[in-house]
């Protein structure tokens, strides 16, 4: 018999799993899901789903986990054999001895084994026969190192490491094969793996290096639960994490807020339990058919007029239900306060009252029907007993226990003895004076007893000197006992102990019945947790204008009017409804494609969403909705960036893609927002096209739901042409005097233009950017080489940095004949830059520099106009050496003359800077308004 062996691991209220089947050397792994930490019913459901023959644990796992696995099967289906399995290797570190499990550990097994024995011995001896024909289960408790997440990462990744691949590499391929922020699937994964390496499964008569044989590793979807990863509940937003305003909380544990989100949304629960079981709901989307059918049910009774105010009714008092977890559990072990008292009271009398109310109106719901009438006997039972016996006025004035009047005949004759004991001690008190002739009185102290009280100078008689005995003494008073005080300590006694005592008693009596009613309580809180969820739903649907789906087998997503929950109440306009088609008579895979801005990624998060209300039983923003079973929701929309997994975005997005490649079936729905734009173009188009004809040749019956939206227009070339199940969308727009007039509405077609310099455009991009966009785009599109820029503009701006800094801080009066030879080596080409033609630069300066009347201002065509500016009109690009000499020559003649001139502004600057660059007969290339832009930058 093959052996089929489950590893499991709970941490923070979530669950994480592997399984080994050794028939098919397969494993299977489960995700971190969200468990039940009352009932364990995802452990339950996986229990049930593998039937495993070995079950491994931590041994410092929960406890109500190793309960719970007891409870699971209560000695009817299966037997569990505990066994301290301790490995070499497995124990703390630097140890390698196998190890005898601790004295603590053992005294926690023997305890839970007692507890679970005691629970369940009636069914042991009723079932004894039974037990002997069922299979055997064992389960192993392994040490707490061996769920180590660090170990169990480097243990996978031998699984699929390659010596001639680097370290990253191998981290890489990795991450591509599991999900690594499942942590606690990861721990259970590598614990499994340990386990095998240990007990050598099937291989125990080979080399000892020999490893269990593993061919495949699958993931494990639960039966009846819609798979979701977190990738996708950030897409559609269905949970929102903002930080919390206040920068004390932002970044601590609980710190985080809901934001804007579905959930957020759909949140209108009174009670902390309601909201609690909504999250769950929606964290864990279902594809039962009979639970989802309830919950529409419900939400459509309460969504009508006419039970508005059975609605209203029940959430006023859903405010006073308390999450009793906590009390239940300090209800077993310890002293409950009378804070802990009164929730107790008020939430099952809050629950008697609407489980009352809904009798009344005849309010009959399957959602919630058979637990009503299982428990509202306990519930009425529990609450009148609750009332009856606790004083809640008295408990708060002492901090205590106390019991009502009329439950205990003794104590309450104990009661009227301490009412009247200040009467019967002030008597007492004034015979004592006058028998001892000084003032006394006589006081009542708990433990102590009666006490004589007398001033702290008293001179006792020397007849009552030997009775009397002193027993402290508080500032001028002294505390004694003689024989009336003896007395009294006999007869009446110690009376307040003795009411304490009996108070106690009552209590613990009353702990024991909360504690044998503690399921039905625990109902009585889900029953109410229930209705505040579809209640919540209820009106969520009624405000938005929802529609209730409707459930069918067939493979099937048709929607009228569907429309985004979230952006038509953000939209300031009327949100523009569009129509979801898929399977049945309709094709399977949509390609949706249109301009920028057009509204393609809202209509993909809009289907999302629209299938994941209807499986969390809601109802859903549309006109109307047929919904056949969908056991996956795949997104290649949102990627999770992180710099510890060693992933690009990318390779996020291939990881994503390559999860609904292998799980996707033909009931799953796969949403694709713009694969493959984060590589080049070619690479990007060719693995969008292969992925989607590997899902069109997989049939009508086999392939799922896709939605893909792309800017790749070439895809329509390349893409299996399957009319049956291909089919292209787009968005209408409408161009209106030179404007797109984006319409927002669904129509079947193909464009091949995405309208980018327009959207561009209007997101405040410059004009030459978006002219050479074009020029670029069209190029390409008619297959032409691109022509390129100008290398004179970008060589000249490139120079213009230095330059600015050496005219900034030049004396023209001293060093002009060293800022003309900067000029020189920035503004010519190496190779023409040799001592000659500077020597003769600057003997020209020097001459004409002397001599203001050599000039032959017409010859070189330098003009000063009247705003002081140079205008060149020879503007040759293409000068010799010998003529850019001397027009910086010539150049020298007017900037002095500017420097001497009368004015010393920014528009002289500006003319000397130009007058340099018309020397280089490149001045043609730099505009008016870069002149003045760089200048006013240097000289304010």
């Amino acid at each position: 018999m093959s052996a089929r062996i489950l590893s499991v691991y709970y941490n923070r209220n979530r669950l994480g799993a592997a399984c080994y089947d050794q028939e098919t050397a397969t494993i299977f792994v489960l995700t971190d899901l969200l468990e039940d930490e009352d009932d364990f019913r995802m452990a339950h459901s996986l229990l049930l789903q593998l039937e495993p023959s070995i079950v491994i644990v931590s041994k410092m796992q929960d406890v109500n986990l190793l309960t719970k696995l007891n409870k699971l099967y209560c000695y009817e289906k299966c037997f569990f054999v505990f066994v301290y399995l301790f490995l070499i290797g497995f124990g703390e570190k630097n140890s390698t001895a196998t190890k005898i499990p601790d004295k603590k550990t053992e005294q926690n097994s023997a305890i839970n084994e007692e507890e679970m024995d005691e629970k369940d011995e009636e069914d042991v001896d009723e079932n004894e026969e039974q037990i002997e024909e069922r299979p055997l289960i064992a389960l192993h408790l392994m040490p707490s190192v061996a769920y180590n997440f660090e170990d169990a990462k480097k243990r996978i990744s031998s699984l699929f490491e390659s010596l001639n691949l680097t370290e990253e590499e191998n981290h890489l391929r990795l991450a591509f094969r599991v999900d690594l922020t499942a942590t606690n699937m990861i721990s259970a994964f590598g614990a499994l793996l340990k386990y095998l390496d240990a007990v050598r499964l099937g291989v125990e008569f080979e080399d000892i290096n020999t490893k269990t044989p593993i061919s495949t590793i699958k993931t494990i979807t639960l039966e009846e639960m819609l798979q979701m990863d977190d990738s996708s509940m950030r897409a559609l937003q269905i949970f929102q994490d903002d930080l919390h305003p206040s920068a004390c909380k932002a970044y601590s544990v609980g710190g985080a807020r809901e934001g804007i989100s579905l959930f957020r949304m759909c949140n209108r629960c009174q009670s902390k339990s309601g909201e609690a079981l909504l999250r769950r709901w929606f964290e864990r989307p279902t594809t039962n058919r009979e639970t989802l059918t309830n919950r529409v049910t419900a939400i459509h009774y309460f969504v009508q007029d006419c039970n508005l105010d059975s609605a209203d009714f029940i959430r006023i008092r859903l405010k006073k239900i308390c999450i009793l977890k906590g009390i239940l559990k300090r209800a077993k072990s310890q002293r409950l306060s009378v804070n802990d008292w009164r929730n107790l009271y008020m939430t099952c009398n809050t629950a008697q009252q609407i489980m009352d109310y809904i009798k009344m109106r005849e309010i009959k719901l399957k959602l919630f029907e058979n637990d009503i009438r299982m428990i509202g006997s306990d519930i009425t039972r529990i609450t009148a007993v609750i009332f009856e016996v606790i004083n809640f006025s008295e408990s708060f004035v002492e901090n205590r226990f106390v019991v009502n009047a009329n439950v205990d005949g003794n104590l309450d004759q104990l009661k009227k003895l301490y009412a009247s004991l200040p009467e019967t001690l002030t008597h007492i008190a004034r015979m004592e004076a006058v028998a001892l002739n000084v003032p006394s009185a006589v006081c009542y102290v708990p433990m102590f007893g009666y006490l004589l009280v007398v001033p702290k100078n008293t001179v006792f008689p020397l007849s009552v000197q030997n009775e009397i005995e002193l027993l402290y003494e508080i500032e001028d008073a002294l505390h004694v006992k003689n024989d009336r005080m003896r007395e009294l300590d006999r007869e009446i006694g110690d009376i307040k102990m003795e009411i304490i005592d009996i108070e106690t008693n009552a209590m613990l009596k009353l702990k024991q019945l909360i504690c044998r009613y503690d399921k039905a309580i625990r109902q009585a809180i889900n029953v109410c947790a229930k209705l505040d969820c579809i209640i919540s739903l209820a009106l969520t649907a009624r405000e938005y204008n929802w529609y209730c789906p409707r459930y069918v087998d067939e493979s099937i997503i048709d929607v009228d009017d569907g429309r985004h929950a979230i952006m038509e109440l953000l939209s300031k306009t009327k949100f523009v409804p569009n129509p979801i088609r898929s399977g049945g008579a309709q094709t399977k895979v949509k390609i949706l494609m249109g301009p920028n801005t057009s509204g393609k990624s809202i209509y993909l998060k809009q289907i999302g969403i629209i299938v994941f209300l209807a499986h969390i039983g809601s109802f859903v923003p549309a006109k109307s909705a047929t919904i056949g079973p969908v056991d996956r929701i795949i997104t290649r929309m949102h990627s999770l960036d992180c710099v510890l997994d060693g992933m690009s975005t990318f390779a996020n997005d291939l990881s994503q893609m390559a999860i609904a490649l292998r799980r996707g079936t033909g009931n799953s729905l796969i949403l694709i927002d713009e694969f493959g734009k984060g590589t080049v173009m070619e690479a990007g188009l060719s693995l969008l096209t292969s992925s989607l004809n590997y899902w069109i040749r997989k049939g009508k019956t086999d392939c799922p739901h896709v939605f893909a939206v792309s800017h790749f227009h070439s895809l329509i070339d390349h893409i299996v042409k399957d009319v049956n199940l291909l089919s292209f969308l787009t968005m209408d727009v409408i161009l209106n005097d030179g404007n797109f007039d984006f319409q927002y509405k669904l129509v079947d077609g193909f464009i091949d233009f995405s309208h980018a310099s327009y959207v561009a455009s209007k997101v405040g991009i410059g004009d030459e950017v978006i002219k050479r966009a074009n020029q670029i785009y069209e190029c390409l599109k008619c297959n032409k080489p691109i022509d390129p820029l100008d290398d004179d503009d970008g060589e000249l701006l490139f120079k213009i940095v230095p330059l600015l800094d050496n005219l900034k801080n030049t004396d023209f009066n001293v060093d002009l004949k060293n800022f003309l030879q900067i000029m020189t080596d920035l503004l010519l080409p190496v190779q023409e830059q040799n001592a000659t033609l500077m020597e003769e630069m600057n003997e020209n300066v020097d001459m004409n520099i002397q001599n203001d009347d050599s000039i032959n201002v017409e010859q070189i065509d330098l003009t000063r106009s009247d705003d002081q500016r140079i205008k060149l009109g020879q503007n040759d690009s293409h000068a010799s050496s010998s003529e850019v000499l001397q027009r910086l020559n010539d150049s020298a003649i007017i900037l002095t003359d500017l420097l001497h001139g009368p004015e010393d502004n920014n528009s002289t600057m500006i003319d000397i800077f130009e007058s340099c660059l018309n020397a280089t007969g490149k001045s043609s290339i730099m505009k008016k308004t870069q002149f003045e832009h760089a200048s006013f930058n240097l000289f304010n």
